[in-house]
C-alpha cells in the first residue's frame, strides 16, 4: 500500500474532538466516541450496560449519537438514567 494509502486510512479513524469531522458526524462506533470522552473502551461499555449513555443499534453495530456525547460530557455521571 502506498504511503498516501496508508495516511487516508489512518486520518478516518482517528477522532479529533475540536476538528469540523467531528462536529460533522451524527453517529460514533464505541471507539471513536471512547476516545473523544478520553475513556478507556471498557469504561464506555460499562456505562452503557448501566444505561448512563444511550446507544442506537443500527443492525449488530452499537453507535451513539453526537447530542449524547455532549450531554454525558456535560452532566456526566450525575445524569441519572437515560430515558
Amino acid at each position: 500500500m502506498s504511503e498516501a494509502g496508508a495516511s487516508n486510512n489512518e486520518s478516518r479513524s482517528v477522532v479529533h474532538v475540536g476538528s469540523n469531522v467531528a462536529k460533522s458526524k451524527l453517529l460514533y462506533r464505541r471507539k471513536e466516541a471512547a476516545e473523544l470522552l478520553s475513556f478507556a473502551l471498557r469504561t464506555l461499555d460499562y456505562l452503557i450496560k448501566n444505561r448512563r449513555i444511550a446507544i442506537v443499534r443500527v443492525g449488530r453495530r452499537v453507535l451513539i449519537t453526537r447530542q449524547e456525547l455532549e450531554r454525558f460530557s456535560r452532566h456526566g455521571y450525575a445524569a441519572g438514567t437515560v430515558p
